[in-house]
């Protein structure tokens, strides 16, 4: 079986080098055809990594039953200590993270826990007008003709950044940026809604 696989290969490859062109022009433009071929698959694949890498960074809404007991027991836990009522509370995956989302007294807060239920950051709704000098800098350099829509402070223990979205007439950006000023995630999308 072996063989005649091998002799089956063989006739191929000769009927394959018997059938090509002999002329040079002929095999140079086939070799780029076949490289073009080549660069349009990997472009695919580069095409499908960026749409993975979009959806990762989209905030996914979660049921409670999709968010681990560990993790729901870390953010009673958590809230315990704040000795206040809330009605209720909104579940994300944003950025690899379990994100609770709640209000107590007028403010809209969130907690980021890992899939232990370990805290690793704290967010809450600020005013524009509480944002650092360099960030105000960097906003009107980057995005001079954008408004703020919305201002989230994201503190950890090793740092403190800013989700920020704004919106002109044609795109819609959230931004990732430091106390800074340093941009270090950003998503623009035209705005299918606007007029353009």
């Amino acid at each position: 079986m072996k063989i005649m696989l091998n002799l089956l290969v063989g006739c191929m490859l000769v009927l394959t080098m018997s059938c090509s062109s002999s002329d040079p022009e002929e095999r140079a433009n086939e070799e780029i055809d076949n490289a073009m071929e080549e660069l349009d698959e990997a472009m695919e694949e580069v095409d499908e990594a960026m749409e993975q890498v979009e959806e990762a960074m989209e905030e996914v809404e979660l049921v409670l039953e999709d968010v681990p007991l560990i993790v729901r027991e870390a953010l009673e836990t958590a809230l315990s200590e704040t000795q206040s009522s809330i009605d209720e509370v909104r579940w994300e995956m944003e950025r690899g993270f379990f994100e609770a989302e709640f209000e107590i007294d007028g403010k809209e807060l969130g907690i980021y826990f890992d899939e232990q239920g370990v805290i690793v950051a704290r967010e809450e709704k600020i005013p524009a007008s509480e944002l650092p000098e360099e960030v105000l800098v960097t906003l009107e350099s980057e995005y001079q003709d954008f408004e703020i829509d919305e201002v989230e402070r994201i503190r950890s223990e090793e740092e403190v950044l800013y989700e920020i979205e704004l919106e002109n007439k044609r795109v819609e950006a959230e931004i990732l940026i430091d106390k800074n000023g340093n941009i270090r995630e950003k998503y623009e999308e035209y705005a299918e809604d606007k007029d353009y």
